[in-house]
């Protein structure tokens, strides 16, 4: 991204997502709904729809303990800054 205030896409690895997390824990978050859920073994990958975008995925840990979420439900996801990547817009 060459200036501040130029448009960009960011880039975020599925697995960097947090679901649910504790208020005030994470800088970026946001309320997203869930749209499918893909079960792959160890892991689930998650679409959902979040700032007007219904292709966002998020990759949860498949076993005992984890957070369980199915198509519909209102969640809250976030990340750290430094798991963002800002690249040139299209």
């Amino acid at each position: 991204v060459d200036a501040v205030g130029q448009s960009t896409v960011l880039s975020l690895r599925p697995e960097r997502v947090k679901l649910n997390p504790a208020p005030g824990s994470l800088p970026n978050v946001f309320s997203a709904q869930v749209a499918e859920v893909i079960y792959l073994g160890d892991h689930v990958r998650a679409r959902v729809s979040v700032c007007g975008h219904d292709d966002f995925v998020v990759k949860l840990p498949n076993s005992e303990g984890a957070v369980q979420v199915k198509p519909g439900a209102l969640i809250t996801i976030g990340w750290k800054t430094e798991d963002c990547r800002a690249l040139d817009a299209p």
